[in-house]
């Protein structure tokens, strides 16, 4: 939040103060993802922070515009790498409301000086508590990581969750999910992911890979949908010469098979031929991520969409079509 709501270098891609939304000027590309995590490259992004605790938003119609707050400037900070965590832990948990659920949780936090009827400060800590609360950070971004390839539901070689959006007191899904990028509700948008290939080896970009829909059984959604290949190490687009960063229902020169079904190529050499239409993979790990828009009911609710989406993957060697 503070890195998006100060004005950071020059080069910052997201800023806007409190209660005011941001419009990103283009798609996102591997040049102008900032720091969004597995970044869409399907549509306009718009993003906010807002401070609803003291009273609602006000509204505004098509042609007003309020005034432009003055502009906050700030070093950009990475409260993960080091004990500042701690201090903005302590000052959200103060902030937030509280949940008479959790006011076991909230002792335990202040046991150690980080909950909300505490006052955390790093220049009072004794070392020994420095140490702990330091290994604290490392345990914790290494058991937050392990979270994000924990086992998900596997639908036809897909794995999706339809949790996203609502964790209740699930806070390892939670901060997973965060960690990975933020995601909408499964009614608005699925996001299934595929890691490994028909044969259970991971997918890699110095591979061919060709994904192969049925007639008739693209993915069912009143939006659009999308493919996308990004870097498994730290889930970014990769800059390629043909600038095509996903592929999907709207993309240009989709060509479908004679009897209606359609073969995507994925590869990292470039194509000799135009068809199959294919996507870019740079030569690492890679996670392929589907976005399905808005995809109408049962699918969302019973999670019968990707059994239907009757997909299948077939590698091949590193080569040019």
């Amino acid at each position: 939040m503070h890195n998006e709501t100060h004005r950071l270098p020059a080069e910052q891609q997201v800023y806007a103060p409190v209660n005011r939304l941001y419009r990103y000027p283009d798609i996102v590309g591997p040049d102008t993802a900032g720091n969004l995590r597995a970044p869409n490259n399907d549509t306009l992004y718009y993003s906010g922070w807002f401070d609803i605790s003291a009273e609602p938003l006000s509204r505004f119609t098509p042609g007003q515009r309020p005034e432009k707050p003055p502009e906050k400037t700030a070093d950009a900070i990475d409260p993960l790498s080091s004990l500042a965590f701690f201090e903005v832990l302590n000052e959200s948990l103060k902030s937030l409301p509280a949940r008479s659920s959790e006011a076991a949780l909230m002792s335990q936090f202040d046991l150690i000086g980080v909950g909300r009827h505490s006052e955390f400060k790093i220049e009072g800590l004794s070392p020994g508590a420095r140490r702990g609360l330091e290994r604290a950070l490392a345990d914790g971004e290494a058991i937050v990581q392990a979270a994000t390839q924990r086992t998900i539901p596997n639908y036809n070689g897909w794995m999706i969750s339809k949790q996203i959006g609502r964790y209740g007191f699930s806070y390892m899904h939670r901060a997973a999910v965060a960690r990975g990028g933020y995601g909408n509700l499964p009614e608005e948008s699925l996001y299934p992911a595929m890691v490994f290939d028909a044969d259970g080896e991971l997918l890699d970009g110095g591979r061919r890979y060709q994904l192969h829909f049925a007639a008739g059984e693209l993915p069912p959604v009143n939006g659009f949908w999308s493919l996308a290949a990004y870097r498994l190490n730290d889930l970014q687009l990769e800059d390629n010469a043909i600038q095509r960063y996903s592929i999907g229902d709207r993309t240009r020169a989709l060509s479908y098979n004679a009897d209606g079904s359609l073969t995507l190529t994925l590869q990292h050499a470039g194509r000799r031929t135009i068809e199959p239409i294919g996507c870019r993979f740079p030569r690492v790990r890679l996670c392929s991520s589907c976005d399905c828009m808005n995809p109408p009911p049962p699918h969302w609710e019973m999670i019968t969409y990707c059994p239907n989406w009757k997909s299948s993957v077939t590698k091949g060697k590193s080569e040019q079509l």
